[in-house]
């Protein structure tokens, strides 16, 4: 009954956006996948108190009562090509700074590297560097240019590099530099996220083509996109087949433990109560950090048990059956369960519902690279919901901020 419920709002939810590919579609459909799966108990998978489906399908209802309740003035006819947008640009008269861009995506290389030569890194067992808690190690001066300035680039690329492709200049060096960001991004993540984050930001773009098979069938006649498909198709196979599991056993893995994770850290949590300081922790991190190192404290000044217990999902592996000892994917929804339980949750994705509603409509209105990189950036912390909470990233935050300020100039006006 739940996930047919769930099913009727996603159907809903594409009628009243016209688009198949859009925020609450697309969360909605991921969390019946995995409620299904998880129910299944498969692999000897622990059962999950009824609770915790409840409350996952009480976050879901308020995010698609934000999502579609919101009026504002109706949704603007654009009436010219997505294929170019320099005419989109004059909306607001930015323009992608590329020389900016070739700079930190450089910067952002170099300090991947910089890491990777900190943390001693060796080619024989990559996918280790996955499992380490990063921030534990090396030096503290690579810590900090890798979480606050390489990480958040990473983020910020792999979204505006895609839609300079599809709707800008498809300028080479842009497309090269990010390449190799990703690459290397690669070895210091030690799995799959780089072309995952790619993949999602490319469906994205093409969801919002007003052509879409033309689009997609020129874009697959291109020789080089097809070979560079199949080798990031390559790689990524590779990295799943280093995890050394069953493939099907992998992707149930990644899709039905979520429930049980959220009740095992909600039953862990000793009473505590974070107010939104989980779920938003992205925004107040990098402050606590400058205070922190700046007074030579041991541990942040505020919020440090809330800290702790989210390094905690991440770092301590927990049992949840005969086949399995999982960290991590305790989803958005311990993050909200933390800051005020049911009411931290209802709360909360009702204002992201509101969010995605108000960047989907402003991407449709006005189509510019940059506000599209934004939805994209959005769509991804939306996806990635399944195993975290995004906005508790510092990493994730400051990507909003880079694409908003760094990227783009003000297009200077010629005199008549």
């Amino acid at each position: 009954m739940m996930e047919a419920i769930l099913l009727v709002l996603t159907l809903l939810s594409i009628v009243k956006t016209k688009k198949w590919v859009n925020p609450a579609s697309i969360l909605l459909i991921m969390w019946v996948i995995i409620i299904s799966l998880s129910r299944m108990g498969l692999y000897g998978l622990n059962a999950t108190d009824e609770k915790f489906y409840y409350l996952i399908f009480i976050g879901l209802i308020s995010f698609f009562v934000g999502f579609v309740l919101p009026k504002g003035k109706k949704r603007v006819v654009i009436n010219r090509s997505w294929t170019d947008t320099s005419s989109f640009d004059k909306e607001d008269d930015m323009e992608l700074n590329y020389r900016v861009c070739y700079v930190a995506l450089i910067c952002c290389i170099l300090i991947t590297i910089y890491k990777l030569k900190d943390l001693g890194f060796d080619f024989s067992n990559i996918t280790l560097f996955g499992e380490l808690n990063r921030e534990g190690y090396g030096s503290k001066l690579a810590n900090m240019l890798y979480e606050f300035i390489a990480y958040p680039l990473y983020n910020t690329f792999v979204c505006v590099t895609v839609v300079d492709f599809f709707f800008g200049r498809k300028d080479k060096w842009l497309i090269i530099l990010t390449s190799f960001m990703c690459l290397v991004w690669i070895l210091v993540s030690g799995g799959r996220i780089a072309f995952i984050r790619l993949l999602v930001s490319i469906i994205i773009c093409m969801s919002l083509k007003t052509s879409a098979k033309q689009k997609l069938a020129k874009v697959f006649s291109n020789i080089k996109f097809l070979v560079a498909l199949a080798v990031a198709c390559a790689i990524f196979v590779h990295f799943t087949v280093l995890k050394g599991f069953d493939p099907l056993f992998n992707f149930y893995t990644d899709f039905a433990i979520q429930p049980k994770m959220f009740q095992y850290w909600a039953e862990n949590i000793n009473g505590q109560y974070a107010y939104g300081a989980a779920s938003l922790f992205g925004f107040i991190y990098p402050f606590l950090y400058i205070v922190k190192n700046s007074l030579g404290l041991t541990q942040i000044p505020l919020g440090a048990a809330v800290y702790e217990n989210i390094e905690n999902t991440f770092n301590n592996w927990v049992t949840l059956g005969t086949s399995y000892r999982c960290n991590a994917y305790t989803s958005s929804f311990w993050y909200l369960y933390y800051d005020g339980r049911i009411v931290g949750i209802v709360i909360g994705m009702l204002l992201w519902g509101i969010v995605c509603k108000n960047v989907l409509k402003n991407t449709l209105n006005y189509p510019t690279i940059k506000n599209i990189s934004i939805y994209i950036l959005i769509m991804i912390g939306v996806i990635y919901s399944f195993t975290d909470m995004e906005f508790s990233k510092a990493n994730y935050v400051l990507a909003f901020l880079f694409i908003s300020k760094i990227c783009f100039w003000q297009r200077r006006k010629r005199m008549k």
